[in-house]
């Protein structure tokens, strides 16, 4: 099957992959945030840029740059491996993350090439 791309060499499951990914980093940015005791016009002051874009990175809406993820996993004391998607059997990870990061991971490697499928690290269900 081919894959119509959509511009930037781009296709629509790899589209969907991202969107997936920020997801996950959305939701992290906001649990560290919160675990670390901060509101988000604390965080933004002390990050060096806005309410605003602290509200969009934790909604998933505006794509955060390697360095303000970077800054604001210094700030909330944080690896920056906390945001990503998790392994299996990663304590730190809320649960929600982990079953969206095995959807995630399933869903490429089926969509991806479902032939090629052991390339991919299998994830044990629950």
């Amino acid at each position: 099957m081919a894959l119509r791309s959509l511009g930037r060499g781009r296709t629509p499951i790899v589209d969907r992959f991202i969107d997936e990914v920020s997801e996950i980093i959305a939701r992290r940015l906001r649990i560290a945030r919160i675990k670390a005791g901060y509101s988000q016009e604390e965080a933004a002051a002390i990050a060096g840029c806005t309410r605003q874009n602290i509200s969009l990175y934790e909604r998933g809406r505006g794509r955060i740059t390697a360095s303000a993820l970077w800054a604001l996993a210094e700030l909330y004391d944080r690896p920056i491996t906390f945001f990503y998607p998790a392994e299996a059997g990663d304590d730190d990870a809320e649960p929600d993350h982990r079953r969206l990061t095995i959807r995630v991971r399933r869903k490429w490697r089926d969509e991806i090439d479902p032939n090629n499928a052991s390339k991919f690290k299998e994830v044990p269900s629950k």
